[in-house]
């Protein structure tokens, strides 16, 4: 990571700008965690069991290149949770369909509530995850939580009680 932020900003002989490295210098994120960006990008930007399975492919590939998968969901719920704290661009007044979050138009920033449910449903998946032995569909079951809660909106219908993978009324049918 140093190295790559090395030689995009010039430090330590790159062919960057020349400035050298700091405390200020942005660091570029690994490739694992850009697919793990346009994840959550996805995620919010459509909810359908066809957005789904795509996400369960992400998901699976990840696993497959030894991304472990609590980082999986801990990284997935900070770009979901970051969609709300400036990762948005666009104006105030146009409507979330001309919004751009995480670089993916269309997709729409979180209200507060949401991402309280969001960073609750994580900590709940990832304790999961830890009890059980298939990382995939303990992956998965955060997922259609959160395009349950997203889908859902801050009105507070979406009931939160537990039950088994994706229960509670998230419309979503194997």
């Amino acid at each position: 990571m140093l190295e790559t932020a090395a030689v995009t900003t010039g430090g330590a002989g790159g062919g960057g700008t020349g400035a050298p490295l700091s405390a200020a210098t942005p660091i570029p994120l690994m490739d694992w965690e850009r697919y793990t960006q346009l994840l959550a990008a996805d995620i919010l930007k459509e909810q359908s069991p066809r957005a789904l399975l795509a996400a369960r492919a992400r998901v699976y590939e990840l696993l497959v290149n030894c991304v472990p998968a609590d980082t999986i969901i801990k990284r997935l719920s900070g770009f979901l949770i970051a969609t709300g704290e400036g990762a948005v661009t666009g104006s105030a007044a146009l409507p979330s369909t001309a919004a751009t979050v995480m670089g993916v138009p269309g997709a729409r920033p979180l209200p507060e509530e949401i991402r309280h449910e969001i960073a609750h449903w994580a900590a709940h998946y990832e304790h999961r995850l830890q009890m059980g032995n298939k990382e995939l569909f303990h992956i998965e079951a955060f997922i259609v939580r959160v395009m349950a809660v997203v889908k859902a909106g801050p009105t507070g219908a979406f009931p939160s009680g537990g039950g088994a993978a994706g229960a509670g009324g998230s419309g979503f049918a194997r």
